[in-house]
């Protein structure tokens, strides 16, 4: 087949996928066929590339500019900085493949929500989603999203070689039992910050696991919690960080409040077990990481999964400021000061 011929039939909608460099993106399967992927001599217009071996044939654009005008593609993204920037290249991508691109560009807690619909429904209003790493399994295992292999083996190795991505990267964000979805194009790395003050005070070494650091906190909170100084704190309002050092069996804790003038109460803190976490839209799931007695049901997910941002709104909403986290042999209680509006 020659090149001419190749590049006069009408593009399939993956191989304008493919062009447009979709790196972080997955393929949705329902709007298109798998077909024979092309490939670009224009590097500013590929991000996608191919795997250490080499293609099996590869092509070049056509001299003649926009050789697949009347080509449409919709892509789900999320709203930051990246469409940000790819919409400053659309353009000139547009005008060199004649493909126009429109971005569907949403909040993060509803962009999970509008391509669930769109999937199950199989409309195929979407052609290519962004898919947050944690969605992996549910995408590609539902075969809501298409492997993209093919695409990157008939990729030219001059514009990227999956070798240049760490592994462990590679295989945890994009990969779905030994198939790959798409391209990390983010990498969310989480630090430990410790005051070294009062770790050598105690003779603490930092720690290397999530026992080793939760023996810490309680070591400090024991000691220094009279000075005002707590075992760990971390990102709240973070949906990554809710669970991680709370015990598999969950919990479900009581704490005093000190509402001031020597009134005192009681505040339940109630989080669901691992397993109760799977059924999220069960009531066991309403309360996770809540302060149930006083908002109850008002934190009932809407979405699947935890949403710690969407919940700890709620909480600020009733006025309900957590301060910190304090570590005990029984679980996770929290230490708070409470102002009312």
């Amino acid at each position: 087949m020659s090149d001419k011929g190749l590049f006069s039939r009408r593009m399939s909608r993956r191989e304008a996928l493919r062009l447009m460099g979709v790196g972080g993106l997955g393929l949705y399967v329902a709007s298109h066929t798998p077909a024979a992927a092309l490939g670009a001599s224009d590097k500013s217009l590929l991000s996608l590339g191919q795997s250490a071996a080499a293609p099996s044939r590869q092509y070049k654009f056509p001299a003649a500019d926009k050789p697949y005008a009347g080509t449409k593609l919709n892509v789900s993204m999320v709203a930051e900085a990246k469409p940000d920037a790819l919409k400053k290249v659309l353009p000139k991508f547009t005008e060199k493949t004649g493909i126009e691109v429109n971005l569907d560009i949403l909040p993060y807690p509803t962009l999970q929500e509008k391509q669930f619909t769109v999937m199950t429904q199989q409309t195929g209003a979407l052609d290519g989603v962004h898919v947050d790493c944690v969605w992996m399994g549910q995408y590609a295992g539902q075969g809501w999203i298409s492997p993209v292999d093919d695409l990157v083996a008939e990729t030219d190795p001059d514009y990227l070689m999956l070798d240049d991505f760490h592994p462990n990267v590679l295989s945890e964000q994009s990969m779905w039992e030994g198939k790959l979805y798409g391209l990390p194009f983010i990498n969310a790395i989480h630090t430990l910050y410790y005051r070294t003050d009062i770790f050598d005070k105690h003779g603490l070494k930092p720690p290397e696991t999530w026992e080793e650091l939760r023996e810490t906190a309680k070591a400090i909170n024991e000691a220094e919690s009279k000075n005002g100084v707590y075992g760990v704190t971390y990102r709240w309002g973070n949906s990554t960080t809710n669970a991680t050092l709370v015990p598999e069996e969950g919990l479900n804790e009581t704490f005093v409040v000190d509402e001031g003038g020597g009134l005192l109460r009681t505040q339940v803190w109630r989080y669901p077990s691992r397993v109760e976490c799977l059924q999220c839209h069960t009531a066991a799931g309403g309360y996770a990481l809540g302060l149930a007695e006083t908002v109850g049901r008002e934190l009932l997910n809407e979405l699947p999964g935890i949403d710690l941002g969407n919940q700890w709104r709620d909480v600020i909403a009733f006025t309900l400021l957590v301060a910190i986290l304090i570590f005990r042999p029984t679980g996770i209680f929290a230490q708070r000061s409470t102002t009312r509006a």
